[in-house]
């Protein structure tokens, strides 16, 4: 099992963690995910360490799904079925 060590750095949304003896800086953030049919809204958590290319989805509220694209991924909107706004 592995034990990770978090820091956060103030003011500026980055987190570094420690993995066996080694340190890496990861940025956490929040996006905002509105339905343009239903005006559905949620907050969804995001992270990416340094060396990934592709963010992590951490936490997708209730009504939304992520969807993999080549690009990274995307939200929909699970009762309408199409894509939500930033």
């Amino acid at each position: 099992m592995a034990y990770f060590e978090f820091e956060r750095i103030p003011h500026i949304g980055a987190w570094w963690f420690r993995l066996g003896g080694a340190t890496a800086m990861m940025d956490v953030w929040k996006e905002t995910l509105r339905c343009p049919t239903c005006l559905k809204t949620g907050i969804a958590n995001l992270c990416q360490a340094e060396e990934d290319e592709l963010a992590t989805i951490q936490f997708v509220p209730d009504g939304f799904r992520v969807v993999t694209t080549r690009y990274g991924p995307n939200f929909q909107c699970t009762d309408c079925d199409v894509a939500v706004k930033p």
